[in-house]
């Protein structure tokens, strides 16, 4: 591999001048400079653009934070910040926590190590190393109380809207199976059920279920052996639906016939599913364009930009009447 002191050979300069020239920064007079250009043609020599953004402190690398990249929404989510990224020619680090503290806490340190320009997370910040970034971030589809910006749907009025849907179609007993305690849309989905439920004047059910798809599994079939057959189902994302309902089919139990059953996403699998999953779809990919779009803005201008909420919308399938 060609180094800078093959190029500071060929063109009879040294390392340092050589360096200059690649960094753009400190004196070099015209003739020198032609010999080095040269020489790095002759050489098909290309200079390491990390360690030159590692030497000016400036990476254009922007870390993407995500739960659980088993779960499809996230993959969809990272495709818009990408795709949006590089539109703007910067690059994604991409970090998959696992929900792990210990993992979070490393990819907290390579952020530093690495210069990222600013960060976007759709997880939320559990350990006391986010204290210390000092650049931007950016939350998306989940919220901290952090007065970092956040991209996001209203959940409370897209579950509200959900349940209010189901009721229209003759649900009386919906259950819903909520998402993992703790994060805030799942919180925020099980409120929107409820304001529905009680203004229906009906008794509203929760099954405390989470937004791992190793843990929906156990939960589905604790579910049905515990459970009266509902009518209704709204799970808090379309993972969880998709699990429950191959769990529901596998007793015989007849969708929609004998239970509706709905989701929230609007991930590509809920229209693969047999039947096709009727869910609030989220727009996704918009979320991670946008969320991209805000960091950028708040690394290059240094503006304070306020929150972003977007409207998820109904997606009929064949899992309702």
């Amino acid at each position: 591999m060609v180094t800078i002191k093959d190029v500071a050979a060929l063109s009879g300069l040294s390392t340092g001048t050589v360096s200059r020239v690649i960094n753009g920064n400190g004196y070099v007079s015209a003739e020198s400079r032609k010999k080095i250009e040269h020489a790095m043609a002759e050489l098909n020599y290309h200079p390491n653009a990390m360690a030159r953004a590692l030497n000016h402190k400036q990476s254009k690398i922007i870390g993407l934070v995500i739960p659980d990249i088993t779960n499809p929404f996230f993959p969809m989510l990272t495709r818009g910040v990408e795709d949006t990224a590089s539109k703007y020619g910067y690059t994604v680090m991409l970090c998959n926590i696992d929900e792990n503290s210990e993992a979070e806490k490393r990819y907290i340190d390579m952020f530093k190590r690495y210069y990222v320009e600013g960060i976007i997370s759709a997880a939320l910040p559990t350990v006391a190393e986010w204290d210390s970034i000092e650049v931007p971030i950016v939350m998306t589809d989940r919220s901290a109380d952090l007065n970092y910006p956040t991209v996001a749907v209203d959940n409370v009025t897209a579950a509200k809207e959900m349940t209010e849907f189901l009721i229209s179609k003759g649900a009386t007993q919906i259950v819903h199976i909520a998402g993992s305690a703790g994060v805030n849309t799942a919180l925020d989905r099980r409120e929107g059920y409820k304001q529905a439920m009680e203004e229906a004047g009906l008794s509203f059910n929760i099954f405390e279920s989470d937004f791992n798809s190793n843990e929906i599994k156990d939960k589905a079939g604790h579910f049905f052996d515990t459970h009266e057959c509902p009518d209704a189902l709204f799970c808090a994302n379309d993972l969880i639906a998709a699990i429950f309902m191959k769990e529901a089919l596998k007793r015989n139990i007849k969708i929609p016939e004998e239970m509706q059953i709905v989701g929230f996403d609007g991930i590509l699998m809920s229209e693969m599913l047999s039947p096709p999953l009727t869910t609030m779809r989220q727009p996704i990919y918009e979320m991670g364009q946008i969320a991209c779009e805000t960091l950028i803005k708040k690394v290059e201008s240094n503006i304070e930009v306020g929150d972003t909420i977007l409207k998820a919308t109904l997606q009929m399938g064949g899992t309702t009447l």
